[in-house]
Formats: C-alpha cells, sequence, structure tokens
C-alpha cells in the first residue's frame, strides 16, 4: 500500500528546516533541492552578521593612491565576491500533500478479470496516469494528479493546500465537460466521487462509482451498439460508440430502465451479442473482443533459436481441444547431462501443426499449454498460479516416423506420424459416424440431427445443409446433449477456414452468409469448418405491417444503428409489406411509422429469415401494475417482467416474458394489442429475482387495465 507523502519547509531566523515525510523517505532530487536552499540560508544568515560586526567596530576608508592618475570615465571594478540575493518568499509548491485512491465497484458475475479484489471488494490497478480528482473543503477547491509511474497517488503542491489536513472534503473525479459522463474518456469519463471526514492523506480514499462501465480488451477497433441510447459524447446520447484497440478499455454508460442487448463488431464482424439489464455501481466485463476474420494485431513473442542444422530433432505437435482461447505452447524438454530447456512452439504455415527443433541429447519431453497473457514461459508456483493452463505427462520424445504428439482430449495424447489422424474409435473411415448437426434450422432437436458421414483425414461432413444468417449450430454425438462442440461465447465463423470448437460450451456457431453448407468437423482434433456451396446473394425478405391505424400515406422509417436503410423522412409503404436485403437477417433494426402530422414511437425489430411483422396500433392500450403492499415496495426493485400466455396472439411470451416500462413509484406499464380489447388473458408478473404473482387473470378493456400487488398474491 502506498504512503501519503507530506512535505513542509519553514524558513526562520536561525535557519532551521523540519522535513516530515510520513513513513516514506524523501526521494534524492527533494533532498538536493532542500540542501542547495538551506546552503544559501547558512550564507545569507553569514553575511548579515558580519555586517552586522563592521557597523560596530567601523572599517577604514582606503586611502587615495597618489601614483594612480585619476580617469573619470573609468568604472570601477565589479564585486569579485558579491551578496547572494536574498532568498524570496517560498512560491506555491513548497506543500506537497499526496494520497493513495481506488475505485469501489461490483463485478458483474460474468467477470474473468484479475485486477478485481475478491477480498476488499476493490479494483486494485485501475488507473492510468494524468487523470485529476479534485478535493473540496468549504469553498476551496484543490486538483490532485497521478502520474504513470504511480498511479495510484494523487499529488497536489498548490498554495494553501494544506487547509485541507483534517477537515471535511469532497472527492470527485474531473470530468473535461463538468457533470457529464464521457463515453469515450476511459476510466475518466464516469462519475467517482467519495465523501471524508477529517481528510488524512495517511489514509487510503476509496471513490464509489455513480455510473455503469463496461470493460474489455481488443487489438482491434471495436463498434458498441446498443438498443438503447446508452452512450454519451460530443455533447449527445447515443446507441453506438466506436472505441479504438487497448488492453483495457472502460467504457461509461447510463443506465435505463429495462433490458438492453449489446452487440460489439469488428470491422463488420458481430462477435459478440448479449442482454443486459444495467445497474449502478457495476462494472460489467465484455472479456476479451476478437474477430475471427482479421489476423490477430498482437506480435507472437520471439521463437527460440532454431539450432544447427545436424544437431537437432524436429518434434511436431497438434494441440487438438487445446487450442483456443488464444493459448500458445511450449516444449520443455531435458536429458542426461544436459539442462533443461524451454522451447515455444510455432505453426508458420497455419496447418495446424504446431513444431520446435531440439537438441539430439534431449530425451524427455512435457507439451504444455500457456495463458496468452504472459508471453515468457514461466512454471505455476503459490503466488503465480495461471502461467501454465494445461500439461502432459512426463513424455520420452518420439521418434521420427512417429514424432508428432496428438493431444487427443484434455488428460490424452498419442505419438504418431505427422500428418496422420489419431485414433478414434468413434470413427470408422468409409462409414456413418455417430455425429451430426443440430440448429435453429431444425428446431434443435437432438434426437434427429442432420448424420455427418466419413471423409478423408478423419473429417467428418454433412453436405446440403440450408442455413441462414439468424441461424445457429452445434454439433452433437450420439444424438444426446451429453457430448456437444461449440463455442464460449456465440460467434460468427468465416468460412472455409478452420475453427476450434470447444466440448459442451455454452455458446453456438452463427454462419457469415445464407445459403446451402457443407458442414465438417474433425473428432479427434475439435476442429470446425464450414464451406457456403450455394449463397442466396440477392435474397430479399419482407417486412410485413399490420396497419391497424389506417394510416394514409403511411412511411416508414428504418435503420442499422445510426445508418438509414430508408429515406430520412420515411419510405411510403404500397400494399402491406416492404421488403430489404437478405444481409439484415439476423440484426437489429429500429424503425418508426410516421404519416402527415403524425408518428409512432421508435422501436426495435429482429429480422429473421422470415422477415418481420410490424403493427401499428392507433390506440395505446395500457396494462399497469402497481406495487400497494409496504414489504413489495420494499424489495421489489425497479424491474417487472409480465409472462403471458394463450392469447394466441403475438402478446404470448416465452417465460420469463417482456420487460414492463418503469413508470416510477412502484408502478409499470406494457402496451397491449387492440385485438385483445375484450378478453381475458392469463399473465404472471415478476423482478427476475424471486418476487413473482401467482398465474393470474385481468380483463382488457379499451382503456386499458390496472392491477395491483395485494390483487395479485404478491409474495
Amino acid at each position: 500500500m502506498a504512503v501519503a507523502k507530506k512535505v513542509y519547509t519553514f524558513v526562520y531566523p536561525h535557519v532551521c528546516t523540519y522535513v516530515r515525510e510520513g513513513n516514506r523517505e524523501v526521494n534524492d532530487k527533494t533532498l538536493k533541492h532542500i540542501a542547495m536552499k538551506n546552503l544559501w540560508k547558512m550564507m545569507l544568515a553569514v553575511l548579515v552578521m558580519l555586517c552586522a560586526v563592521a557597523c560596530e567596530v567601523g572599517i577604514d576608508e582606503p586611502t587615495p593612491n597618489p601614483n594612480q592618475p585619476e580617469n573619470p570615465e573609468q568604472k570601477p571594478d565589479p564585486d569579485p565576491d558579491p551578496t547572494p540575493e536574498p532568498e524570496p518568499t517560498p512560491e506555491p509548491g513548497d506543500i506537497t500533500l499526496s494520497f493513495e485512491a481506488t475505485i469501489r465497484m461490483d463485478a458483474d458475475e460474468t467477470r474473468t478479470d484479475l485486477e478485481f479484489n475478491d477480498g476488499t471488494g476493490l479494483w486494485d490497478t485501475v488507473w492510468s496516469g494524468g487523470e485529476v480528482l479534485v478535493v473540496t473543503a468549504a469553498d476551496k477547491a484543490f486538483e490532485f494528479v497521478n502520474s504513470a509511474e504511480e498511479k495510484s497517488i494523487f499529488s497536489c503542491n498548490a498554495k494553501g493546500v494544506e487547509v485541507l489536513e483534517g477537515a471535511d472534503v469532497a472527492i470527485a473525479l474531473k470530468h473535461a465537460k463538468s457533470g457529464a459522463i464521457d463515453s469515450k474518456a476511459g476510466k475518466s469519463g464516469g462519475s467517482l466521487s467519495a465523501e471524508v471526514k477529517a481528510f488524512d492523506t495517511k489514509e487510503v480514499v476509496t471513490l464509489d462509482a455513480a455510473t455503469t462501465f463496461l470493460r474489455y480488451k481488443s487489438g482491434f477497433e471495436v463498434t458498441i451498439s446498443a438498443t438503447e441510447n446508452i452512450f454519451v459524447y460530443d455533447g449527445a446520447e447515443h446507441n453506438t460508440v466506436t472505441l479504438a484497440a487497448g488492453n483495457d478499455v472502460w467504457v461509461a454508460i447510463l443506465n435505463v430502465d429495462k433490458a438492453v442487448t449489446l452487440t460489439c463488431r469488428v470491422a463488420d464482424e458481430r462477435v459478440f451479442e448479449k442482454e443486459y439489464t444495467f445497474a449502478s455501481h457495476k462494472v460489467y466485463n465484455l472479456g476479451e473482443i476478437k474477430s475471427t476474420i482479421l489476423p490477430d494485431p498482437t506480435p507472437e513473442p520471439e521463437p527460440d533459436p532454431t539450432p544447427e542444422p545436424g544437431d537437432a530433432n524436429t518434434i511436431y505437435f497438434v494441440p487438438g481441444v487445446w487450442n483456443v482461447d488464444g493459448a500458445w505452447f511450449v516444449a520443455h524438454v531435458w536429458g542426461d547431462g544436459v539442462d533443461a530447456v524451454d522451447v515455444k512452439l510455432t505453426d508458420d504455415n497455419a496447418d495446424g501443426v504446431y513444431e520446435c527443433q531440439v537438441a539430439q541429447a534431449m530425451t524427455g519431453i512435457i507439451f504444455c499449454r500457456m495463458n496468452p497473457k504472459y508471453t515468457d514461459f514461466s512454471w505455476n508456483s503459490e503466488t503465480e498460479s495461471d502461467h501454465v493452463w494445461n500439461q502432459t505427462q512426463d513424455l520420452t520424445i518420439g521418434v521420427a516416423p512417429t514424432n508428432c504428439y496428438y493431444i487427443t482430449d484434455w488428460e490424452k495424447g498419442e505419438w504418431r506420424e505427422v500428418g496422420s489422424q489419431p485414433s478414434n474409435p468413434d470413427v470408422t473411415p468409409g462409414g456413418s459416424s455417430d455425429y451430426g448437426v443440430v440448429g435453429s434450422f431444425q428446431g434443435w432437436d437432438v434426437a434427429a440431427p442432420v448424420a455427418m458421414a466419413v471423409e478423408q483425414d478423419g473429417w467428418l461432413v454433412a453436405r446440403g445443409v440450408e442455413l441462414y444468417k439468424d441461424d445457429e449450430i452445434k454439433i452433437v454425438k450420439g444424438n444426446t446433449w451429453d457430448e456437444s462442440y461449440g463455442l464460449e461465447i456465440a460467434a460468427v465463423l468465416t468460412a472455409d477456414a478452420e475453427h476450434a470448437l470447444v466440448k459442451n460450451a455454452g455458446g453456438n456457431v452463427k454462419v457469415a452468409k445464407n445459403g446451402k453448407f457443407d458442414i465438417s468437423f474433425n473428432a479427434a482434433t475439435s476442429k470446425f469448418k464450414y464451406t457456403c456451396t450455394e449463397e442466396y446473394s440477392n435474397l430479399t425478405v419482407n417486412i410485413t405491417i399490420d396497419n391497424k391505424a389506417g394510416w394514409n400515406p403511411l412511411r416508414l422509417v428504418l435503420k442499422s444503428g445510426d445508418t438509414l436503410i430508408t429515406a430520412a423522412e420515411g419510405d411510403v409503404i404500397e400494399g402491406n409489406s416492404y421488403a430489404i436485403s437478405g444481409d439484415y437477417i439476423g440484426s437489429s433494426l429500429t424503425y418508426q411509422f410516421l404519416t402527415d402530422g403524425k408518428q409512432g414511437e421508435e422501436a426495435s425489430v429482429t429480422i429473421t429469415k422470415s422477415g418481420a411483422v410490424l403493427t401499428l396500433d392507433e390506440n395505446v392500450i395500457k396494462l399497469t401494475f402497481k406495487l400497494d403492499t409496504d414489504n413489495a415496495k420494499q424489495w421489489w426493485g425497479e424491474t417487472a417482467k409480465i409472462h403471458v400466455w394463450g392469447t394466441g396472439t403475438s402478446f404470448d411470451t416465452s417465460w420469463p416474458g417482456n420487460n414492463m416500462t418503469y413508470d416510477g413509484n412502484h408502478t409499470w406499464h406494457i402496451n397491449v394489442p387492440s385485438e385483445l380489447v375484450g378478453k381475458t388473458i392469463n399473465f404472471l408478473v415478476h423482478n427476475g429475482n424471486s418476487w413473482q404473482s401467482n398465474d393470474s387473470t385481468v380483463a382488457i378493456t379499451a382503456s386499458g387495465a390496472t392491477v395491483t400487488g395485494s390483487s395479485i398474491g404478491i409474495n
């Protein structure tokens, strides 16, 4: 823990200097500065004393030299020993106050960040350097700044800063635009503050975050879009922000009282999508944003020197299921009478086979799967436990031609000839396999997957599978979910390239095109690829509009993010449909209806391979839900979801239902389609966290309906 630093300098008639540094030693530069100032002060004091003595005893005037001619133009010789200038009054900066600051925030349950301290609930190293904290006491405000060398220490040497000691102070992060968050300003773009009684700079100050942050790392420029305007920059609110690459990117966002879907794109590739209900004081860690299309911009560590020819053996390595999460690989080798060495394995031709060269004297080897957080090899220890993710047992180095080690499962492997396939009892060459393809295209029916046949080199193939950009798939074995293969996070994978799948991972595979595909999977290496055999390049889908309001003319404004698809004033709808490109399948679009003198509210719709259906209702019918019990008001929160069933309309939901709009004062509403007027609906209301109603019914009238907590059996 850093210790607060103070420096006080006082000048007395007897040249006495007092320096206090808390528990930290004064640095060399400060000591030299103080010593030089004290030297001048001592010299000045001595001179003053000498002058005083001269005045008391008297000093004889020098006798003129008669042999020296008078020269009125001759200037007197300069004083060879001038009297030093008096020490000026100390300028601001003679007194420095410093304190340590950290940030208290709650981590999202998906956090993978290692800088979060589970014991204290604090983010230990979040500052970059150059941040400004404003400390205010009464009507006096002082700016404290940190440095890149001491990121958590904030210092100020302004005149009068010592008044802060022992005072009640308010501390806040300074913004470029006062009072506003800035989603492009990183950690400095949020609202951080603290109230401190009897300010003591030796104590650590913990700042609370009023705003919510997103956090991620990426080697690429990332565009984040949201279904609501949660980003603030350039003096306005936006639903999209584009940020530069970085190892620790913080994004301050606004909170909205509804679920928000985040989509991250690298170039034109959608690489991340997830729904959140954001809360204050939280960091939502998005993990590492990667691209499956663009090459990794992070330079690889320099490979170990290649031994001289004739003095080495080549070892090959196929990582199989290990080849995920950006891992890299090392061979730890040893032999009798020679020191053990660590050699990085490389795949220079990107054929999936890694290799290295080791001295002929080496006889033993351990293959290691390394954490990409580190670039140098190191074994795990009591203090560093995450360098090596996986390792084999001690192995005897294989001899050519069986000098290629295949990882066949997380805990298994075998030496084989390079280019051959590992033994796999589940696959019979030339026949069928136990593997198949399931997905949204066939209703996720694991009992009836699309069968995969065995082809050359251990690859299994399902041919002519029709898929669209909103479809998601997985590979399964044995017509059950006991063994499946997907991704850690659902993502769009590029065609005609090999990708590593993860056993029993939760994320699904998405395709980048609409068309028919040959889908391939290697059960031994968990590699996956797909090839488009017939692309639906000119595909269009229809947005069907149910114009219940009877607006005429009816115009539709349609946007993808901030990009207009229609004209700015909207396209006139002829009939009841509007055709758009099939490239928008799987995308969430924003729409708004317009007519002369009227406009509807902006809303969003997801385009599927069947298009979409939009309904325009003239009369807004609201179903309102209110809490009227003190117990429910105290514990319910600000979220309410409604699950509806049995209406036979689009108002029916799947669990957990749709979000209701919070109106304040423990009241929520949702708009009801006009076709349900006069009907009784089944519903259940809950907060997503254990508080819910019983199964209930309510009659919908043209003026809407209201239900209260006590009348529907709130827990």
